[in-house]
C-alpha cells in the first residue's frame, strides 16, 4: 500500500501541472484530458471544463436540448437538437455552429456559444384592398405606378389599393375591338407594355399610343411572358395557331418556336440552368435554346408550373382523392417526385388561372370548388395545409398571384387580396 500512494499522487499532481499550461494563449487551462477519470467534466482542482452556451432567438422560437448548454470536458462532441414551438420553424444555427438541419454537433476545444435561430410562420391570412368587376390582372411598372387590366379596360394607379375606375388614366384599349381574352399584361425591359386582346391579339403600348405586335388572332394571350437578358420575349399563344413565340425587336414582330404546337399552354417558367418549361392540357414542353425549339417532355395534365428554391414544381393530374398533387421536376431527367398532395378530394382544375404558388417558404393553394386558399409550410412539405383566414368573403373566382414590392398577391374576378 505504501507504494501506491506516490503513484497516485504522481497522477494528481500531473494533471494539475498540465492544466495550469494555457498552451494555446486563450486563457484557459489545457491538457486535463489526461486525466478523464479523475478531473473529468468538473472543475476540480483547477481543471476548468469547456463551457457550452446556448441562446434561442427569439425566445419564444423553440426550445433545444440541451437547455442553454453546459460545462463539458474539452475534446468532448456535443449533439444539440432544435426544436421548434407551434407557428414558428427552425431556420438555422449561428454563432459556433451552422447549417440549417435541426439537429448539429460540436467540439468542446475551447468555450463555444451556438444561436438556435427560428423564425415565425405566416399566419397564412389574406387582406381585402380592393373591390371591382371583371378583374384580370394587376403589375407595377418602372414608372412606380400600377395598371390594373379588367375584361374591357386598362387603368392606371399611383396605389396598388387606389381608385382603378373612372377617374383613373384609361389606356384606352378600345383598339382591341373587343374583350380582352387571357390574362397576359406585362411591360418589357424597355417600358414598352404588353397586352393580349381577345380579337385582334397581342398589342404594345408605346409613347402614350397603342399598336398592333403582329402577333394577331383569337387567343393570342398566354397566362405568363418571359423576358431573357437578351432583350428576346417569348411568350404562350393559345387558341388559333397556338405555339410558343419569340421576338427579338420589343414585340413588334415574332417567330414560332418549333415543336410546340397543339396546346393551351399556359405557365411559363425558366431555370438557372437556362431551360423553359411550359404546361398545358397533354403536358409539359421543354426548350434549351432560348424558345427557339421545343420538346415534349411529360404527358401528364398539367394545370401548373412555379420556379422556386431552384426547383420546378408542377401540378398534374394522378391517382389521388384530389385527382392531382404537386410535384418535383428533375431537370436532369426531367422526372417527378412527389412534394405535396392536395387538401381536398376531386379537385376542380378547370379554367386558366394559376392554382399555386410558392411565396416566403409557404405554399398557396387554390381551391375551386370550395373558393378558400389553403396553405402549408414549403420547408415542410409533410405538414398539413392549413385554410387561410380572409376578412372578406371570396365571391369571385380566383385569377392568378402576382408579386409585387416583395409582396404576395391574389387577383379574382371581384378583389385583389394581399397575402400576410
Amino acid at each position: 500500500m505504501k507504494k501506491l500512494y506516490p503513484l497516485i499522487f504522481l497522477i494528481l499532481f500531473s494533471c494539475s501541472r498540465e492544466c495550469l499550461d494555457d498552451t494555446d494563449g486563450d486563457g484557459i487551462k489545457d491538457k486535463f484530458d489526461d486525466c478523464p477519470e479523475l478531473m473529468g467534466t468538473k472543475q476540480l482542482d483547477g481543471c476548468p471544463g469547456r463551457v457550452l452556451t446556448i441562446n434561442v432567438n427569439p425566445a419564444e422560437g423553440g426550445v433545444t436540448d440541451p437547455d442553454g448548454g453546459g460545462v463539458y470536458k474539452h475534446g468532448k462532441t456535443v449533439k444539440i437538437t432544435a426544436t421548434p414551438n407551434d407557428d414558428f420553424l427552425f431556420e438555422n444555427w449561428s454563432g459556433d455552429a451552422s447549417g440549417e438541419n435541426m439537429e448539429t454537433s460540436v467540439v468542446m476545444n475551447s468555450n463555444k456559444e451556438v444561436v438556435a435561430n427560428f423564425k415565425e410562420k405566416l399566419q397564412c391570412k389574406i387582406e381585402l384592398i380592393y373591390s371591382g368587376e371583371n378583374l384580370r390582372n394587376i403589375i407595377k411598372i418602372s414608372s412606380g405606378e400600377y395598371i390594373l387590366r379588367t375584361q374591357n379596360q386598362v387603368y392606371k394607379s399611383n396605389s396598388i389599393s387606389g381608385s382603378f375606375d373612372s377617374s383613373s388614366t384609361n389606356f384606352g384599349i378600345n383598339v382591341a375591338r373587343g374583350d380582352i381574352h387571357g390574362y397576359l399584361l406585362g411591360e418589357t425591359k424597355d417600358g414598352t407594355i404588353l397586352i393580349s386582346t381577345k380579337d385582334d391579339g397581342l398589342f404594345r403600348f408605346e409613347n402614350n399610343q397603342w399598336s398592333s405586335s403582329g402577333l394577331s388572332g383569337y387567343g393570342t394571350s398566354g397566362n405568363d411572358f418571359y423576358q431573357l437578358s437578351s432583350g428576346r420575349i417569348i411568350i404562350a399563344k393559345q387558341g388559333y395557331l397556338r405555339a410558343m413565340y419569340y421576338s427579338d425587336d420589343d414585340g413588334k414582330s415574332w417567330s414560332r418556336g418549333s415543336g410546340s404546337s397543339g396546346e393551351d399552354w399556359r405557365h411559363l417558367v425558366r431555370t438557372s440552368s437556362e431551360n423553359l418549361y411550359i404546361g398545358a392540357g397533354q403536358g409539359i414542353i421543354k426548350s434549351s435554346n432560348n424558345a427557339e425549339s421545343w420538346q415534349k417532355v411529360l404527358n401528364k395534365l398539367t394545370i401548373d408550373l412555379k420556379y422556386y428554391n431552384d426547383k420546378v414544381y408542377v401540378a398534374v393530374s394522378d391517382d389521388s382523392s384530389a385527382g392531382y398533387s404537386i410535384y418535383e421536376l428533375n431537370e436532369n431527367d426531367d422526372s417527378l417526385t412527389l412534394f405535396s398532395n392536395l387538401p381536398v378530394d376531386n379537385y376542380d382544375a378547370s379554367g386558366y388561372q394559376g392554382f399555386f404558388t410558392i411565396y416566403n417558404d409557404t405554399v398557396v393553394l387554390w381551391s375551386k370548388s370550395n373558393k378558400k386558399y389553403y396553405c402549408k409550410s414549403y420547408l415542410n412539405p409533410d405538414s398539413d395545409w392549413k385554410e387561410i383566414e380572409t376578412n372578406s368573403e371570396i365571391d369571385g373566382n380566383h385569377i392568378g398571384y402576382n408579386i409585387i414590392d416583395d409582396e404576395l398577391y391574389m387577383i379574382t374576378h371581384t378583389s385583389i387580396f394581399k397575402f400576410n
